[in-house]
């Protein structure tokens, strides 16, 4: 049983270990893609689906606590999202998030003197 959106819920007809590779993921509103890789990892399960065609495709990292049914005779996955939300996800940008500025061009960094090695 999962408390956490990392987790599949036990009603959803996923048992661990079970290949879901090439499964068909849709969404609330179609079918979005196919499954690209996915982990069972306790507390940290996860699909990872490829949404694009070919070369053009993206892949998109969904939750396990996304699914709301497996179907293994269909080979389908059902998710509790639309197709634009899978698309477009949204980014927290927090302050682990922000990008690290870097110095104008041409200018050099110094060393953190506190770092020296003896």
């Amino acid at each position: 049983m999962s408390d956490t959106i990392w987790g599949y819920q036990p009603t959803i007809g996923h048992a661990t270990g079970t290949d879901l590779i090439g499964y068909t993921v849709e969404a609330i509103d179609g079918s979005i893609g196919k499954v690209d890789k996915h982990s069972d990892d306790v507390a940290a399960a996860y699909l990872v689906v490829d949404t694009g065609v070919w070369i053009f495709g993206q892949h998109v990292l969904l939750p396990a606590g996304t699914v709301n049914s497996v179907d293994h005779d269909e080979q389908k996955i059902h998710v509790g999202l639309t197709r634009d939300q899978i698309r477009s996800p949204r980014v927290r940008q927090g302050p682990a998030h922000r990008r690290r500025r870097l110095p104008p061009a041409g200018r050099r960094v110094l060393p953190d003197p506190a770092m020296r090695l003896t």
